[in-house]
């Protein structure tokens, strides 16, 4: 049985890398609308994910923008899905994974689909929430990639004046980290401008740094050692280029000279 018992969201500081996120389906409600500005605010939400926003009727649509400033733009995108992306659905489809009382020919093949698409579903079950809405339906999926960590997912406790509830959850934000470059920006000389001697020795010095055992598990480990091997090349080559005296041209105008160059 779902436990119904009223719960609020803390007050306490959340870490610098964790995002506030607030899930709605506002079912093309002006009120409802409104509702969830205020509730943004309230909330300290960072990020607001909307299906079936309320548009001004128009021959297209505009999405109303009530929102006070300073968050009076609109910013649209549509990415690629990645391992780092959450997606909301709103799914009409029925099934036990997400509370459902039952399963619907819909709701298995939704769970095929997540599951084959590498997904994961963020939704907690009953005996993990504090509380759950009366008479919801449990058609409103949260999705993640592989790669996104939900930390708190939730129903709030507060009307949404939509025939769908508030759903909270708080992502931890992955501290991602530039991967070295392959290819360094100057060039890697010619053999003909390198001391090969000293190039051979350098590299073998470095070459003692290198894990003896090459295990990769994963795409990106064999793009790092890659890059380490790249890195070291490069980096030895230079060390062991040769630079050739620059011979000066001789002028193929030698009477030409400044005072002449001023009075032309």
């Amino acid at each position: 049985m779902c436990n119904d018992s009223a719960s609020s969201l803390p007050k306490n500081v959340l870490p610098p890398n964790r995002i506030r996120c607030i899930q709605i389906n506002l079912h093309h409600s002006k009120l409802a609308s409104a509702t969830l500005a205020q509730t943004v605010l309230n909330l300290d939400i960072d990020v607001v994910l909307i299906q079936e926003p309320y548009a001004y009727p128009a021959e297209i649509p505009v999405v109303a923008n009530i929102l006070p400033a300073p968050f009076n733009q609109s910013l649209m995108l549509f990415p690629r899905p990645t391992r780092f992306s959450a997606w909301t659905v709103n799914s009409n489809a029925k099934n036990r994974v997400w509370n459902s009382s039952v399963n619907d020919r819909r709701g298995e093949d939704l769970e095929t689909l997540i599951f084959g698409s590498g997904l994961n579903i963020a939704n907690r079950l009953c005996d993990e929430l504090d509380f759950v809405p009366g008479g919801t339906a449990f058609v409103d999926l949260t999705l993640t990639g592989s790669r996104l960590f939900i930390s708190r997912w939730a129903f709030l406790a507060m009307p949404s004046l939509s025939d769908h509830p508030y759903i909270y959850f708080e992502v931890d934000s992955p501290d991602f980290t530039p991967k070295p470059k392959a290819h360094p920006n100057r060039p890697i000389p010619s053999l003909s401008n390198m001391n090969l001697n000293l190039y051979r020795s350098k590299l073998l010095a470095v070459s003692t740094t290198w894990p003896r055992s090459l295990t990769c598990s994963s795409e990106s480990e064999v793009e790092e050692h890659i890059n380490v091997l790249v890195t070291s090349i490069h980096s030895c080559a230079q060390a062991a280029k040769t630079f050739r005296p620059v011979l000066s041209r001789e002028k193929s105008m030698p009477w030409w000279s400044r005072e002449l160059c001023a009075l032309r």
